[in-house]
């Protein structure tokens, strides 16, 4: 089945096998889908690191915390705030859902999407032709039933890979090596146009519903509302409304007798 990544196949490889086979597992194996994805955005502020020639303190970038490589992209003003918490909702996959009892469709349904635009701002602004038109992203049909359970969100570990799994992550770690070899002996660009290329690429990539959230977040913060999309949503955690609190609850569910019931934005 053609997958949206298949468009990075040419030039970033290891991008493209890690989305497809987070498409491949979300039917079956959520938690392995949420394991590719993760890699996802590790992958890409590695080959940042590479391409740019960021310093690494001691050892490899693979030695450098993902928060610590987000850290370092906003920094260097190669990524904006939106960009390092898109990145960040990839790195915390598995961390704050351990002890939660998460509809694991909700997650993968939310992070394909992010995981794809974040490899096309990369691909724009890293890859050697700009100006590409962004494909809608399209998730990989109706999640079946096994992924609409809800399970508790555990990240595998390399020993709990099956013997599949294990000859995946050889061939992934095989791509990812020789993009980074690539990566480093790319010809250096000035900082200044790297920053113009990711500015570009960011207000080019498709925003997902999640980021758009974000962006709205932020307005009504500005005004004195608590806000935060990730924390306040009763779809996902069942958030009430608190006595001597000004806050905005995303993702209400509505009843309405005039219109189709579902969820209303913010509440």
């Amino acid at each position: 089945m053609p997958s949206s990544f298949d468009s990075f196949e040419k030039e970033f490889p290891a991008l493209a096998k890690l989305g497809c086979l987070a498409e491949s597992y979300c039917h079956t194996d959520p938690n392995s889908a949420l394991y590719k994805i993760r890699k996802i955005g590790e992958t890409i502020t590695s080959l940042v690191y590479e391409y740019d020639n960021l310093p690494v303190p001691t050892g490899s970038v693979s030695d450098i915390p993902q928060a610590s490589r987000i850290n370092a992209l906003y920094d260097n003003r190669i990524i904006n705030g939106l960009l390092a918490k898109s990145f960040t909702r990839l790195r915390k996959i598995g961390n704050e859902a351990v002890h939660e009892d998460l509809d694991s469709s909700v997650l993968v349904e939310e992070l394909l999407p992010i995981s794809y635009s974040l490899c096309f701002w990369f691909a724009e602004t890293y890859g050697a032709k700009e100006n590409q038109i962004p494909k809608e992203y399209h998730l990989p049909g109706e999640l079946a039933p096994v992924a609409k359970k809800k399970v508790i969100i555990r990240i595998k570990k390399p020993k709990d890979f099956t013997a599949q799994e294990k000859s995946e992550e050889e061939s992934e770690d095989k791509l990812i090596a020789l993009a980074k070899e690539a990566a480093a002996s790319a010809p250096k660009v000035k900082i200044e146009l790297r920053r113009n290329r990711s500015l570009k690429a960011n207000r080019a990539r498709p925003l997902t519903e999640a980021e758009t959230r974000e962006l709205v977040d932020e307005q009504l913060r500005a005004v004195g509302w608590e806000c935060d999309t990730t924390k306040f949503n009763q779809k996902i955690h069942g958030t009430k409304p608190q006595k001597g609190h000004n806050m905005v609850i995303a993702e209400w569910q509505t009843d309405s007798k005039i219109y189709n019931p579902g969820y209303a934005d913010y509440c």
